[in-house]
């Protein structure tokens, strides 16, 4: 939370947080959560935005943090940074979008600050997507089939 703060306060940046999957602990990190946004004007906390929000979300943002497949998954579609914070998505295939990150300030905010360049972001937009798939859904179905 030390890093959000810093975000804010530094960058000025404004901050949308959402709910946790329902793994280990997850009641708590919500309530961490909601304890962040009363404290701190620029972040919000949004529960579940449905997928149309959050991809119309993603569309506008300039970095996503956390740790979540999403971002590793569905943020290059949006040639959007991912900072993934952690070991949670540990063995997933990245695009050079995502940078994986020790929970440690230093690093989170070195790896914050290389994400947010502007060469950074034009390198992203060089690498094509490892989960875009190259057939539509019909030809998926009978790829299905077939096998």
């Amino acid at each position: 939370l030390k890093f959000l703060k810093i975000i804010i306060k530094e960058f000025n940046y404004k901050i949308i947080i959402t709910s946790p999957n329902a793994d280990s602990y997850y009641k708590q990190i919500i309530e961490l959560k909601l304890k962040f946004c009363k404290k701190n004007s620029n972040a919000i906390y949004i529960p579940h935005l449905g997928i149309n929000n959050y991809y119309n979300l993603m569309k506008i943002s300039d970095i996503m943090i956390g740790n979540s497949s999403s971002g590793i998954i569905e943020a290059k579609k949006f040639d959007l940074p991912v900072l993934n914070c952690g070991n949670r998505q540990l063995g997933r295939y990245c695009g050079n979008n995502v940078i994986t990150s020790e929970i440690k300030l230093k690093k989170l905010i070195k790896n914050f600050n290389l994400l947010t360049s502007l060469k950074y972001k034009k390198k992203i937009k060089k690498n094509k997507n490892l989960y875009e798939l190259k057939m539509n859904s019909k030809t998926l179905l009978k790829f299905i089939k077939k096998i």
